[in-house]
């Protein structure tokens, strides 16, 4: 039996070891991206249609056009999705079927296929390794453009999470009609009601978990009596009036993705 100095030893030995392992791959890894660095800065001094990394090891899932994160884990290329900080810091777009990995600028005509000519592209947060044309609200990554349906821009960029809307819809609500925000599109809403409706609970981005957004409601004609729908709470309140000629502004807050907040406060009286 090894007595407790060898055993300690022992530790010391196997932990050395460990350690200048860790360096050798640090040492591998920072050459790598100091290469990859390197090609990209000449690229754009010659003016070179893109940029890419030979000899790339994906892997056996990944398929060609597969938006792909470097795996530490594996040492190798793995499929991207836009649900954590992990599994999107993107790499590239895989060509697997000549070992290389597109970084940066045009990729090869026929590399893709189906894409929408003009469209932008992102990391898509529910299907590995695919892009989408609609921005996810967390871990976005934009990949590019689309040149053509078979052709893309590639430029990798992290984006910020979107915690709110950008855009206004205008429109004007009818009796009866049923108003479902949109946090997907995030847009803030300017509407004039001419009767009763319903607030619907918000269509949503897959995985969401947080948003908000503005609603501002004119009555015209009459007052509006507005009903929540199930999942929108205000203070138990589900039902508010909105008086003739008034403006009312709601905030809708998403928590959690199955709750949705609202507070409403008198922007104009009649």
């Amino acid at each position: 039996m090894a007595t407790l100095e060898e055993t300690v030893s022992s530790l010391v030995t196997a932990t050395n070891e460990l350690i200048q392992n860790l360096e050798t791959k640090i040492d591998e890894w920072s050459t790598e991206v100091d290469a990859a660095i390197a090609q990209i800065t000449a690229a754009a001094q010659a003016g070179t249609e893109s940029v890419s990394f030979p000899d790339a090891v994906f892997e056996a899932a990944v398929v060609n056009t597969d938006v792909v994160y470097w795996n530490s884990g594996t040492s190798e290329f793995t499929k991207a999705v836009a649900n954590s900080a992990a599994t999107s810091n993107v790499a590239g777009i895989a060509d697997v079927a000549n070992t290389r990995l597109y970084l940066f600028g045009e990729s090869p005509d026929g590399l893709f296929s189906g894409l929408t000519p003009g469209s932008r592209y992102y990391l898509d947060p529910t299907t590995p390794g695919a892009i989408t044309t609609v921005r996810p609200a967390t871990f976005a990554v934009f990949i590019g453009i689309a040149l053509s349906a078979t052709k893309m821009f590639i430029d990798i960029d992290a984006l910020p999470d979107r915690i709110g809307p950008s855009e206004l819809i205008k429109g004007t609500l009818a009796y009866g009609a049923t108003v479902t925000p949109n946090f997907n599109e995030y847009v803030n809403y300017d509407l004039t009601a001419t009767g009763d409706f319903i607030l619907a609970f918000p269509t949503l981005v897959t995985d969401q978990t947080s948003g908000r957004m503005t609603i501002d409601i004119t009555a015209s004609g009459s007052d509006a009596i507005i009903t929540l729908a199930a999942g929108l709470v205000d203070q138990g309140i589900s039902s508010l009036t909105v008086l003739n000629g008034a403006t009312h502004r709601f905030v809708i807050t998403l928590y959690s993705g199955t709750v949705a907040q609202v507070s409403s406060e008198v922007l104009a009286l009649a």
